[in-house]
Order: structure tokens, then C-alpha cells, then sequence
């Protein structure tokens, strides 16, 4: 998946964590791995910002 696919604004809940990228209800990462999976894209952004 190349890294501007992850940019894309999803709306609702998923655009709250991006926004705020903080500890998350585990219940509701199992319930949604959409979820997941942005929460963990946006972390990687954080961490190792790209050139």
C-alpha cells in the first residue's frame, strides 16, 4: 500500500483518532480492524517521519 493511500480522511470515529492518536479501547479494534490499521499507519507516521 503506498504511503498516500493512508492519508485518506475517513470519517467519524477513525478521523477522531488520527486527529488524536491515543490509547484506544481495545474492544473496538477487534470489533473494527479499519480502525486498527489506521491507528497503526498513523503511529508509523508519527514515529518515522518520511523524507
Amino acid at each position: 500500500m503506498r504511503g498516500q493511500d493512508l492519508n485518506l480522511r475517513p470519517s467519524g470515529y477513525e478521523a477522531d483518532q488520527k486527529e488524536n492518536i491515543g490509547p484506544l479501547d481495545f474492544k473496538q479494534l477487534r470489533a473494527n480492524p479499519l480502525i486498527s490499521r489506521d491507528y497503526l499507519a498513523a503511529l508509523n507516521r508519527n514515529r518515522r517521519p518520511r523524507p
